[in-house]
C-alpha cells in the first residue's frame, strides 16, 4: 500500500501561469493539498491546473495544517525566505524551486 504525501506548494514572487507540477502527481505518490499564490496569477488558472487542490490566503493555512508533508515554494525571493523558516519550525519537508 502506497502513502500519499500531501503537498502544500507556496507560489511567489510573479508568475503568468502557476508552477506546473504533474497531475500525476498522485500516482507518484503525491497530492496537492493546498496552494498559496502570492503572485497574480489568477484563482481560476490555479483551479485549472490543480482543479481538488484548496487555494488558501496565506502561509499559516499550509504550515499549520498537520495533514501537509511537503511544502514546496517557488520563486521565492530573499524575503520569502522566512516562510521557508517558518516551514522547517513546522518540521514540514521543504523544497525550494
Amino acid at each position: 500500500m502506497t502513502t500519499i504525501k500531501n503537498i502544500g506548494l507556496i507560489e511567489c514572487g510573479t508568475a503568468q501561469k502557476p508552477l506546473f507540477i504533474s497531475p500525476l502527481s498522485s500516482l507518484e505518490g503525491y497530492s496537492i493539498k493546498k496552494i498559496l499564490s502570492t503572485s497574480d496569477t489568477s484563482e481560476t488558472n490555479i483551479k485549472s491546473r490543480y482543479p481538488s487542490a484548496e487555494i488558501v490566503n496565506n502561509a499559516r493555512a499550509i504550515l499549520d495544517d498537520s495533514s501537509i508533508d511537503l511544502v514546496i515554494v517557488s520563486r521565492p525571493s530573499q524575503n520569502d525566505m522566512v516562510i521557508v523558516g517558518e516551514a522547517i519550525q513546522a518540521g514540514k519537508q521543504i523544497r525550494i524551486i
